[in-house]
């Protein structure tokens, strides 16, 4: 039993060694090649740049207040009476299935949409 302990902690500090060695050869690597070369920083390749459209978030633009989508959502919660010749036909189907179903209604607003 006191082998295998001893055999599993040397297992684990040539582990531990391993992973050290490449590290400080990932990083040296890393300097070498500089920040502004490609691969050179991972972390500055997956930042936003500064001079970038403040509007996005992780690339994907924001609906703007006159998108199709942001209408259909507004025209689901609209009374039953209220008028919906500004929408297409399809669109006027989409807001019926989702007056009468909650859980595509959810599905739609929530993701998993026409998005």
């Amino acid at each position: 039993a006191m082998r295998a302990l001893v055999a599993w902690l040397l297992l684990a500090a040539c582990g531990i060694a391993m992973q050290l060695y490449i590290a400080r050869r990932a990083r040296k690597q890393a300097e070498t090649k500089g920040a502004s070369a490609p691969g050179g920083s991972l972390v500055a390749s997956l930042l936003p740049q500064k001079d970038g459209d403040e509007r996005t978030g992780a690339n994907l633009p924001r609906p703007s207040d006159e998108s199709r989508y942001q209408l259909i959502a507004k025209a689901i919660y609209m009374p039953d009476d209220a008028d919906l010749s500004h929408l297409s036909e399809n669109e006027q189907r989409i807001v019926k299935i989702c007056r009468e179903d909650e859980f595509e209604r959810d599905r739609l607003l929530w993701g998993g949409g026409l998005i």
